[in-house]
């Protein structure tokens, strides 16, 4: 399989912008874990007002999410520059990063519900405590979702695909 793409217009284009896409929002995502990292005791702090017993784990967790919200950041760098590139393996791991987002903040989200449906008051504490900490540490992929880089990108990503010529599964 050839590593490299072919190069019509349009689908140069499309690899062009998803590109350049990446590179902003892993310079926005890495400047948010910057300022994230810098303010993890004062968003402890932030949290602990919030509910009425202080999670003792608060800021390993921040510290965690900031970790991983730095390697999304790293893998949208690294699909930026193969992208621009017009590598295929740049929209590969476009993909793979933004369905490893997905399911990050899909599991923590599990994970409060679940313990938010715990008959125990306990659990139901603990899950307003990890619902206040996913809001606060995770910045970086708020921004993603303000400014709609994942549909933006899985639509780009859809018609490269398509350019590429990779069909779709079709029903005959």
């Amino acid at each position: 399989m050839n590593t490299q793409a072919p190069t019509s217009g349009r689908l140069r284009a499309i690899l062009r912008v998803l590109s350049v896409l990446s590179l902003l929002e892993g310079a926005t995502s890495l400047l948010a874990v910057m300022v994230q990292l810098f303010l993890i005791p004062l968003d402890q702090q932030t949290v602990e007002k919030f509910v009425t017993r202080p999670y003792a784990h608060a800021t390993t967790l921040l510290y965690l999410m900031a970790s991983l919200n730095l390697a999304f950041a790293v893998a949208l760098f690294v699909a930026g520059v193969f992208l621009w590139r017009l590598r295929r393996k740049g929209l590969l791991l476009l993909v793979c990063t933004l369905i490893g987002e997905a399911a990050y903040f899909m599991s923590l989200s599990g994970v409060v519900m679940f313990l938010h449906r715990s008959a125990d008051g306990a659990s139901r504490e603990l899950s307003r405590t990890i619902s206040a900490l996913t809001g606060v540490g995770n910045f970086a992929l708020g921004l993603q979702l303000v400014t709609a880089f994942p549909i933006v990108a899985g639509v780009l990503i859809f018609f490269a695909y398509r350019y590429l010529g990779i069909p779709a599964h079709r029903f005959d």
